[in-house]
C-alpha cells in the first residue's frame, strides 16, 4: 500500500491507503509490522527532492498528502514503553537507516525530513 502511494502520491487514493496504514501503525500490535513492510517505501520517498514530493507547497493538491505521510511517520516513530517491547523502541530510526545505504540518500532523507518543520498548520 505504501509503496503504490509513493509512486502516485497526489491521488485521493494514495492519500486514503496511507491514512489506512497510519491507523495500523497507530496500533502497537501492528506497528512492527507495518514498519518491517513499510520502511523502504518511505525511504524511496524521502530520498527524492522535497520540492518533488510536495512537501515545500502548500496547495489543496499536495498538503493532505504531505500531511498524512507526517502522520505516518510520527505514528512509526512513537515508542510506548507501557504496551511495547523494549527492543521496538527505535524500530522504525533502525530500519530507515538500513534503506538508507549511502551517504547521499542519509542526507536526501534528512532534507526531506526537514521539510516537515515548515508544514502549515
Amino acid at each position: 500500500i505504501v509503496a503504490w502511494g509513493a509512486k502516485q502520491p497526489f491521488s485521493g487514493l494514495a492519500v486514503d491507503l496511507l491514512r489506512v496504514v497510519e491507523v495500523f501503525a497507530d496500533d502497537s500490535n501492528f506497528k512492527s509490522r507495518v514498519i518491517d513492510c513499510s520502511a523502504e517505501a518511505i525511504a524511496t520517498v524521502l530520498q527524492r527532492e522535497p520540492e518533488w514530493n510536495g512537501f515545500t507547497k502548500s496547495d489543496s493538491m499536495h498538503l493532505p498528502f504531505t500531511h498524512t505521510l507526517f502522520k505516518l511517520l510520527a505514528a512509526l516513530h512513537c515508542y510506548n514503553p507501557g504496551l511495547m517491547a523494549k527492543e521496538e523502541e527505535g524500530h522504525f530510526v533502525r530500519a530507515l537507516a538500513k534503506e538508507c545505504k549511502t551517504p547521499a540518500a542519509r542526507d536526501a532523507v534528512r532534507a526531506s525530513l526537514r521539510f516537515f518543520l515548515t508544514l502549515p498548520e
